[in-house]
């Protein structure tokens, strides 16, 4: 059923992609403090005392990556059993978000999307504005205090600073990714800290946050920077700190007061966290993963390494079974068990 409606036949598209696949679907629309307007499709459970799960797509991409494939019972397909279905199957409550600026969250109170205005925004916005209403919006409507977050990694266009207009070509296989989902919740958690309460279990599938060791995509798109003001971003990630956007030095001065972007402070999260990356994975190499393990010693209550395995593997493969069984563990080990203090290493 449609909860809520939402213009666009692509938005119901997806919600009839969750149906044909057997299960219930919802749709929902909130809106931001800046007046963006954001898709979200729900698969709702019946369980009694609900389980919540909030699954981010990656970069480029949208909730569609967690259902586009379908959903497989016979054994020789169980790899197309996605983490959304499978969730939904152990009797969780499964939202799937849309960031803004995707075909499913392009509505905005006031700016058309085909306007300049409009797509003036980062990953910074989206940690600022979306989720936090997302997360909100999901709690509200469970009447839950917190819920479990699955954030997936990137494949190409928020993460190189201000946002595309979607109709802009790539040079690039937008497939490739999954963890936007995983740089928006970091620096959400470095700003807005009252927010560690309401995560349970925090999963990052090939996080970013650093990029020192990155592949050649970020390479080559940041050696653009000096010429490219979308590709900013970029450089702070390659030397490895986690920054805000980079207005250069008159433009920083102006929103920062400073002439340099300010850092994200890590040191504020403080939520359980499971790690999921593989060592051939040209976007998020595994030494930067590794990098910000590290960091984070006290809070890790998961690390799983996958030899061999590339960005496309975790959300494609033909083990992905491997990880949905990974998360399902660690979410049911410490469903309603209230987040602790940890200390930041």
């Amino acid at each position: 059923m449609c909860k809520f409606a939402a213009s666009g036949s692509v938005f119901l598209f997806q919600t009839k992609m969750i149906e044909n696949s057997g299960y219930p679907a919802e749709l929902h629309t909130v809106v931001t403090e800046d007046n963006y307007i954001l898709g979200l499709h729900r698969i709702p459970t019946r369980e009694p005392t609900p389980k919540v799960a909030l699954l981010m797509h990656g970069l480029y991409c949208s909730a569609a990556e967690f259902i586009v494939t379908g959903r497989s019972s016979s054994l020789e397909r169980e790899h197309l059993n996605l983490l959304a279905y499978f969730l939904a199957d152990n009797g969780f409550d499964v939202w799937l978000a849309n960031s803004r600026g995707n075909e499913f969250s392009k509505d905005h109170k006031f700016l058309a999307s085909n306007s300049t205005p409009y797509w003036n925004f980062s990953f910074h916005e989206m940690a600022k504005y979306d989720l936090p209403t997302v997360i909100d919006h999901i709690l509200m409507t469970t009447n839950q205090s917190a819920l479990h977050y699955v954030g997936k990694l990137l494949a190409q266009s928020d993460i190189l600073g201000r946002s595309f207009n979607t109709q802009v070509a790539f040079p690039f296989d937008s497939n490739l990714g999954h963890s936007q989902g995983t740089t928006v919740v970091m620096a959400m958690l470095s700003m807005l800290p009252q927010y560690n309460e309401k995560i349970i279990t925090l999963h990052l599938m090939c996080p970013i946050v650093f990029l020192k060791h990155s592949g050649v995509f970020f390479r080559t798109v940041s050696s653009f920077a000096d010429q490219i003001e979308v590709f900013g971003k970029i450089c702070a990630f390659i030397l490895a700190r986690f920054l805000q956007y980079d207005h250069k030095h008159l433009g920083n001065l102006e929103v920062y007061n400073q002439t340099t972007p300010p850092s994200y402070h890590l040191s504020n999260v403080a939520v359980r966290i499971h790690f999921l990356y593989g060592t051939n994975d040209f976007l998020a190499s595994y030494f930067d993963v590794e990098g910000l393990m590290r960091k984070f010693k006290t809070s890790t209550v998961g690390i799983d390494k996958f030899f061999g395995w590339n960005h496309a593997d975790f959300l494609i493969g033909k083990e992905v079974n491997t990880v949905n069984r990974k998360i399902l563990g660690i979410m049911n080990q410490y469903n309603g068990v209230p987040t602790e203090g940890f200390v930041y290493n």
